[in-house]
């Protein structure tokens, strides 16, 4: 017999014949008799209680007990009542008497939530995301923790305010195209350098690339980039680079710092290097700089804007387990003339403790402006145009001498 078929709804009311499967999986049947049931439940349909019950095409399917065990006063396990085919009424007077049932019959006492530590604003931090917290702390706050859309971009510095002085906005660049993209670009054309056999891309191959990225293609910008190319060609770093035991390029890497005050979590550093090269004596990482130098030195350069980057890659290789590790930058406007930086992994702990403390603000939840608004900063800032303590006639002048 099918279960579909074994019976149909019961009217415990009027008396009749209660169907359900036993733990064999058999059909009995019982009968309910109208004095086992209270006169509040007459007239009504009403289900057999049990362990678990399910309604399968009318039928009252009541599976067997689970295999709890129950501590009782002896500390001896015993198995709780089965109550499958129970009256109606019997298992009304048994919860009315105060039986226990499930988690009840154990009296456990209530659990306490356990203590949750407050999230931190970002659970992951690249270089680029650290020298955003130096610059502004409240601009990496509203971009980076709230995810807030860019704002207007000014096109020209406003008139700085009163006590307020500043240079002459900047000349315009010899190449049109921004600065962001320019630098994007040389890095396409560099990964597709074979460095042990290094060749100029056509002129085709890089107006192709301008026009991908829906710029107008101008030849001095074509000239620009394949110069670029052509001078780390024929650099002494890419000659070492091409001797080098094995090379990758573009190679992502993340290790994890447990900070100060953040209560056992960790912070994910992350990122991705330009050029990773094997050596017999350590490992060579390279970092292509698009910079245009003008009069200013590299390695002041590079102190200035760079350092939090070379700590980071330089960490990140010691991590992976290389004793000694070099960190270039090469300017592709003088790519024969490196910043070179070496560290060994006696230097690991105060690599990781400044790292640490660079990151320190972000943990602790301190995003403040910069004490120095202006325009290249504050350019593009979705807090620029109400949200700031500053006024536009910072945030939109030019940068204080």
């Amino acid at each position: 017999m099918s279960v579909a078929a074994a019976a149909a709804p019961v009217d415990v009311g009027a008396g009749g014949e209660v169907t359900a499967l036993d733990g064999a999986g058999t059909v009995g049947s019982q009968v309910v008799a109208r004095a086992a049931v209270p006169a509040r439940l007459r007239g009504h349909r009403r289900p057999v209680r049990a362990p678990e019950q399910h309604r399968v095409a009318g039928a009252r399917v009541v599976r067997g007990p689970r295999e709890h065990v129950h501590p009782t006063a002896g500390g001896e396990p015993v198995q709780p009542p089965d109550h499958r085919g129970t009256h109606v009424g019997e298992v009304d007077q048994m919860h009315e008497c105060g039986g226990r049932v499930g988690l009840d019959a154990l009296q456990a006492p209530a659990l306490g939530a356990p203590a949750v530590p407050a999230a931190l604003p970002v659970g992951r931090l690249s270089y680029s995301g650290l020298e955003s917290y130096k610059r502004c702390g409240y601009r990496f706050y509203l971009e980076r923790a709230l995810r807030l859309p860019g704002g207007h971009v000014a096109e020209q510095p406003v008139r700085p305010g009163p006590g307020v002085t500043g240079p002459s906005p900047p000349a315009e660049s010899p190449s049109p195209l921004p600065a962001l993209l320019r630098g994007s670009l040389i890095h396409l054309l560099l990964e597709e350098m074979d460095f042990a056999v290094p060749t100029v891309p056509p002129a085709e191959r890089v107006e192709e690339l301008i026009d991908a990225h829906g710029e107008e293609v101008r030849p001095a910008d074509v000239n620009d980039l394949c110069s670029m190319v052509e001078r780390f060609a024929a650099s002494p770093l890419r000659r070492r680079i091409a001797s080098a035991a094995r090379v990758r390029t573009e190679l992502p890497f993340a290790f994890s710092l447990e900070p100060d005050g953040a209560g056992g979590r960790s912070l994910l550093i992350n990122g991705v290097v330009d050029v990773h090269a094997v050596e017999d004596r350590g490992v060579l990482i390279v970092d292509y700089k698009s910079d245009r130098l003008g009069e200013r030195d590299p390695a002041l350069l590079t102190a200035e804007a760079y350092e939090t980057q070379r700590l980071v890659y330089a960490l990140a290789a010691l991590r992976a387990g290389h004793d000694r590790v070099e960190v270039a930058y090469c300017f592709l406007e003088c790519p024969e003339e490196p910043v070179a930086s070496v560290f060994g992994t006696a230097e690991a702990p105060e690599l990781e403790r400044r790292l640490v403390e660079l990151a320190a603000g972000v943990v602790s939840g301190s995003f403040r402006p910069s004490d120095r608004p202006h325009l290249a900063l504050c350019a593009g800032c979705p807090g620029q145009p109400a949200l700031c303590s500053w006024g536009p006639e910072r945030t939109l002048a030019a940068e204080p001498a």
